[in-house]
């Protein structure tokens, strides 16, 4: 996830930490004063109560004091508010309990005030009705002090619960502020003092070294950004260090051919000269000419090294993997009979037709090929195999040639270095074959990959993209070496690769 949302979630989890508090809080204060002017209102109630008591008590005593001489409806004033007070109480009423205890009372009151008009006789009827209007008012002053107290209780669990909302809100509130302390160090100030570190390492020269960070977000995409860039790096170094070892290389090699290459001429021309003369020794004959051979080899060294040492174009042609394994086999058959080690072609490829550098791509084969024999024991083996891969992306078809022998195996140390070059293990070696093959297989979009078992042998596979663009029928190779050939003369080059004059 990224940082920013990561950063958002956290103020989020703040935002809805205060809200939270901050709407139970307002919930308990709103319900606080709901519950306090429902306590105004009950003892307001309550005290209605006590004042319509109070007139009743009020009203008989002045009906115990009036004159016997006056007319009946001359002997008391009833409190007309009162009644009124009673109906209005009626019509508020908020349950059917507290409405049928307020209709009870104004009866009780009217049957008061009608028997509080007639003659002295009735005191029993006003007796029965001050009774019932007592009942009345007495269960309504019940009810409303019990309310009062609901009331009371409500208050106080509404302002307890804005205090443990409060409270909890302030607890949480700081959690969430050390946590949030928390994850800034490990989301932004560790991985930047990492950052920083790494920087430094690559910056003093450590090209190989890797970010250790991992994940999606901003920080671990800059960390794999700086891998990039360090791998990058590294290989314009080593490109840069090649480019160098193939300067020197090239100097070398016009010293070596300005020494060797006059000498062999000389020691090819008597030798063709002294397989003229003896025509009837023909084993003579046949000596002379392998001594014409070996030179023409030593002279096809040197050209290798020139081509070593500079980029030279790649001349495609339609080949196949049995001209390739061909051409390999009779480059190695003298190493392969000195070391009594006999070569075996397994062709599963069949007829396709590949657009490879036949000439470069022999020299790679023959280097492998070689090189196996030196480390098979006499008596072997060595195994030349051909393979089509079969990539399930879509792209081209690629040759895979694998040269396998049953020698003692290659260590894990001196494997990790057989690609250098000027590396090797055999006094008589250059160290320049398999750098020349790598380099053979990276100029075709391939690669070489050497696995070692000790005590089972080595493989080298050899990865060559180079499916023919024309198909893979005898009328497309014709249409490959003609187009090869028009390549050629378009560059100016001859079939070694160099411009011609």
């Amino acid at each position: 996830m990224a940082i920013r949302w990561k950063l958002n979630l956290t103020f989020f989890a703040f935002l809805a930490v205060f809200l939270g508090a901050s709407y139970v809080a307002v919930s308990a204060v709103n319900t606080a004063a709901e519950n306090g002017r429902l306590y105004s209102r009950l003892r307001s109630f309550g005290q209605l109560t006590s004042d319509i008591r109070t007139d009743m008590y009020f009203t008989l005593a002045g009906l115990d004091e009036a004159m016997p001489a006056e007319p009946a409806s001359q002997r008391v004033a009833w409190p007309e508010y009162t009644l009124d007070d009673i109906e209005v109480q009626v019509r508020l009423a908020e349950d059917d309990t507290e409405r049928e205890a307020w209709i009870t009372v104004r009866a009780a009151i009217s049957r008061l005030a009608a028997a509080m008009v007639v003659s002295p006789a009735s005191q029993s009827e006003v007796n029965a009705a001050l009774r019932e209007a007592e009942r009345a008012l007495r269960k309504l002053r019940s009810m409303y002090e019990l309310m009062e107290h609901e009331s009371i209780v409500a208050t106080a669990e509404a302002g307890l619960r804005a205090q443990v909302a409060v409270g909890v809100a302030c607890a949480l509130i700081v959690v969430l502020f050390v946590a949030y302390l928390v994850l800034v160090r490990d989301w932004l100030v560790t991985p930047i003092n990492v950052l920083r570190a790494s920087t430094d390492a690559i910056g003093a020269g450590d090209l190989e070294h890797r970010v250790p960070l991992s994940g999606s977000d901003e920080l671990a995409g800059l960390a794999r950004r700086i891998d990039a860039m360090a791998s990058s790096l590294s290989q314009q170094q080593s490109e840069l260090v090649e480019a160098k070892e193939l300067s020197a290389i090239g100097e070398l090699c016009a010293n070596v051919a300005h020494g060797l290459r006059n000498p062999l001429a000389s020691i090819r021309a008597s030798a063709q000269l002294a397989q003229r003369q003896c025509d009837s020794d023909i084993a003579f004959a046949g000596m002379l000419g392998d001594v014409i051979g070996q030179a023409d080899r030593m002279d096809d060294r040197i050209t290798q090294l020139f081509e070593f040492s500079r980029q030279t174009e790649l001349l495609r042609d339609c080949v196949t993997f049995r001209d390739l394994a061909s051409a390999a086999a009779a480059e190695a058959r003298s190493v392969l009979e000195a070391r009594g080690v006999e070569l075996e072609v397994e062709d599963d490829v069949g007829p396709r037709i590949w657009c490879l550098d036949g000439e470069k791509v022999t020299v790679a084969l023959t280097e492998l090929v070689v090189n196996a024999a030196h480390h098979s024991p006499e008596g072997s083996t060595v195994v030349i195999r051909g393979q089509s891969d079969k990539p399930s992306n879509g792209s081209p078809r690629a040759l895979r040639v694998q040269v396998a022998d049953r020698g003692a195996g290659i260590a894990v140390a001196t494997l990790e270095r057989i690609f250098k070059l000027f590396f090797t293990t055999r006094a008589e070696g250059t160290g320049i074959g398999l750098a020349m093959v790598r380099r053979v297989a990276k100029r075709h979009g391939g690669d070489v990959d050497v696995t070692s078992v000790a005590g089972e042998g080595t493989t080298a596979t050899l990865t060559l993209p180079g499916g023919c663009p024309f198909g893979s029928d005898a009328s497309a190779a014709a249409q490959c070496t003609g187009h090869n050939a028009a390549l050629k003369l378009r560059h100016g080059l001859n079939d070694r690769g160099n411009t011609t004059s």
